[in-house]
């Protein structure tokens, strides 16, 4: 099993990437991550059950748990936002221990549709890169772990 350190760069506690999964190997972390399906579909293991994410999907790890994902036949394209702990426990004490479910097979409500929305907002700012985007992104981070926490 692997321990994967997320790597913050320049002061940012939230890592994005965008990828097409082929098979990314079981592992874990201690910071809560969003895997967010934008095209395509995957499976995804966590401790022990496997989800098929479709486009649209979301799955939040709330870290150390352990997780893999593999492709299906179709093609796909990823999300993965990592947010740190460490910085996000200033707002949210405690995070850490927070456990999320984003995976909701009949959303009835749509909630899910809202929390798609918010992080759709977080990915265009993140790739626009405008003056101020990692004060943007932060402030919208804080709001979606706000919405899980009263979800």
């Amino acid at each position: 099993m692997l321990l994967e350190q997320a790597t913050y760069l320049d002061d940012f506690p939230i890592n994005i990437r965008i990828a097409k999964i082929t098979d990314y190997p079981f592992h874990y972390h201690q910071d809560v991550d969003f895997i967010f399906v934008l095209k395509g579909e995957l499976w995804l293991k966590n401790v022990c059950h496997n989800y098929l994410l479709k486009e649209g999907d979301i799955f939040t790890n709330s870290g150390h748990e352990i997780h893999g994902m593999t492709a299906t036949d179709k093609e796909n394209v990823v999300a993965i936002i990592q947010v740190s702990n460490r910085f996000f426990t200033q707002y949210f004490p405690t995070l850490p221990r927070a456990c999320f479910m984003t995976y909701i097979k009949n959303d009835k409500h749509l909630k899910q549709d809202i929390l798609q929305k918010m992080l759709l907002r977080i990915l265009l700012d993140y790739m626009k890169r405008s003056f101020n985007y990692k004060s943007t992104c932060i402030d919208q981070m804080i709001q979606i772990i706000k919405y899980l926490n009263q979800y």
